[in-house]
């Protein structure tokens, strides 16, 4: 399957032809430095953008990257999230987004697939997720309904959100293995809306 990586200026397109739909986040390259933060800016500030997120594993450098605070800093200023992918060595560790959080206590992350398939990363993820409140864990990737079910009741049932990194994992699969926790209705309500609905905040009001 071949797989076409999506750009901002396909978000916009998007966005302008759903705006009551779709909630446009900006994929910033760090290692563009000045132009990616410009862009970014851009974005949000003229083009209604509701966040940023990194994929520091394709673009080539560490979540906790100096040139990563820029994007942080943007994100604050404008009261939108930063989402983060997790779960690759040496590129996007939990505790090199610990580290990222520690130094921008006032931007709210979501560490994306919650340290993803690695027993030991996932099981980082939640640790790092604990100690920070400004980090929010997502579910799309992680291979174990167990470690989504420790964390949700260990992290806190307000901090684990539904995700499903489409075309990359199988929306089925994704589905499945939350509701292969053992929760209450009100907790799949919690894992599947309430909590990204919390996360995202006023943002949503504004789509």
């Amino acid at each position: 399957m071949s797989i076409r990586f999506i750009k901002n200026a396909d978000v916009i397109e998007a966005y302008k032809s759903a705006p009551d739909k779709i909630v446009p986040i900006a994929w910033v390259d760090c290692t563009k430095e000045q132009a990616a933060y410009d862009e970014l800016e851009h974005l949000i500030r003229d083009e209604g953008f509701k966040g940023a997120k990194i994929q520091s594993l394709f673009d080539g450098y560490a979540a906790d990257s100096p040139i990563v605070d820029p994007v942080a800093e943007i994100c604050e200023k404008y009261n939108v999230p930063f989402l983060v992918h997790s779960g690759h060595e040496p590129f996007s560790l939990p505790w090199q987004i610990g580290l990222l959080a520690e130094r921008h206590p006032h931007c709210k992350f979501a560490m994306l697939h919650m340290g993803h398939g690695h027993g030991i990363y996932v099981e980082a993820a939640q640790t790092i997720a604990k100690r920070y409140k400004n980090i929010w864990l997502e579910t799309s990737g992680t291979s174990m309904s167990a470690q989504i079910y420790n964390a949700y009741t260990n992290v806190g049932n307000d901090k684990v959100m539904f995700g499903l990194d489409t075309p990359f994992h199988a929306p089925e699969v994704e589905i499945q293995k939350i509701l292969s926790c053992p929760l209450k209705e009100q907790d799949y309500e919690n894992i599947f809306y309430n909590n990204a609905k919390n996360f995202l905040g006023s943002l949503l009001e504004e789509v």
